[in-house]
């Protein structure tokens, strides 16, 4: 078994999770029970919950898979109406009015 993604949180991993296994890649979440205890102990990627194949020969597969899917996210400034969030400096679609990240609201 071989970690292939540290995830920001525990839905992120469970999406790329999703991701893997809709290409046949059989995948793990580890650390989602960590993500409970984030008042406590530093986001490192130790505690923050990561992503397993548990196929050591699939690996380099979901490697690919998972650059594919970045290859395919839009670049900054791809969607005319996105917005940047003034208080974390996320990138929110335009039919979003709060930072999905931290809420703040957009503030046309």
């Amino acid at each position: 078994m071989k970690k292939v993604f540290v995830a920001q949180n525990p839905m992120e991993a469970q999406f790329v999770r999703g991701l893997l296994e809709s290409h046949g890649i059989e995948a793990k979440v580890r650390g989602e029970a960590l993500w409970g205890a984030r008042g406590g102990a530093p986001l490192t990627p130790d505690t923050l919950p990561t992503v397993w194949v548990i196929d050591d020969s699939r690996v380099a597969e979901a490697r690919q898979v998972l650059r594919d899917y970045r290859g395919s996210k839009p670049s900054s400034g791809a969607d005319p109406g996105s917005w940047k969030c003034a208080s974390c400096g996320e990138e929110c679609e335009h039919q979003f009015t709060e930072c999905w990240r931290c809420g703040a609201s957009r503030g046309d």
